[in-house]
């Protein structure tokens, strides 16, 4: 009798159970770090993503699918065994047994599928690495072709210095300055028959033509009143229009000095004005 009652006895399965649960937790945690590792990977690069070509980022994109879509699928198969479990205790042993051996199986499958997310993270990383230093690459060539341009450019200036240099040696063109501390804003002026050329002085900056009225016009606007000073220089049949501007000039108080020169002589240039360069 004492047999036939421990033959009958009902099998304990709570402690396996427990066990089971418990490495499936930590399966299922894993898969979810793996996957949200990979999205982030995806998605914090909005920038770098701009520079990948069409075919790699809808590479990437299936990638991440397929990645969230096996992760499903654990989730589905974890949640068939938390059912199975359920059901172990009025389950017979020999059909635990069985349950068992499945579930090793599919334990083996997981531990496979984890393995294959593993290196596909991998994979993925590798990848991602290699466009970002594709990108690296390509950022650091259009810099070297940016800083190119930059010297093409400087090399072209310096070009059209020196032979300004190389003209003003040449040329016998008196260059006008204004004295060191003077601080009043300095023009120069060619004064011709009824036609005023200036510039100003200090900086190359190219001549402006007036008529007499336009220059004191322009001379005592508001921004320049009290604080100009203007060298003239006249030519010989620039007499009579300096003879009313020089009057004008006394009337509205405006500091002046003046020269004769000839009427050919040059004095500004045309793109420096009364600068030097």
């Amino acid at each position: 009798m004492s047999r036939r009652h421990r033959q009958k006895a009902a099998m304990s399965l709570f402690a396996f159970q427990d066990v089971i649960t418990a490495v499936t937790g930590i399966l299922l945690i894993l898969v979810l770090v793996l996957a949200v590792e990979v999205s982030q990977r995806v998605t914090a690069r909005p920038s770098e993503a701009a520079e990948v070509s069409g075919t790699d980022w809808q590479t990437l994109q299936d990638r991440l699918a397929r990645a969230r879509i096996q992760l499903q699928v654990v989730r589905f198969e974890i949640d068939q065994w938390n059912v199975m479990f359920g059901n172990l205790a009025s389950t017979s042993p020999a059909a635990c047994r069985q349950m068992i051996t499945t579930a090793e199986r599919q334990n083996q499958q997981l531990r496979e599928k984890l393995h294959q997310l593993q290196q596909q993270v991998q994979a993925e990383r590798e990848q991602l690495d290699q466009l970002e230093a594709r990108q690296q690459q390509m950022g650091d060539t259009g810099a070297a072709q940016r800083a190119a341009v930059e010297l093409e450019r400087l090399k072209k200036e310096t070009a059209e210095l020196r032979r300004r240099w190389r003209e003003l040696k040449s040329s016998d063109r008196t260059v006008y300055t204004m004295p060191r501390g003077f601080r009043k804003d300095g023009w120069l002026a060619v004064v011709s028959d009824w036609q005023i050329q200036a510039a100003p002085l200090g900086r190359a900056a190219r001549p402006r033509r007036f008529r007499v009225g336009e220059f004191l016009r322009f001379l005592t606007a508001p921004q320049r009143r009290g604080s100009v000073y203007v060298f003239l220089l006249v030519r010989p049949d620039g007499i009579n229009t300096f003879d009313a501007l020089e009057q004008a000039l006394r009337d509205r108080g405006i500091a002046y000095g003046y020269d004769a020169i000839g009427p050919t002589q040059e004095v500004l240039d045309r793109e420096t004005g009364a600068g030097v360069l």
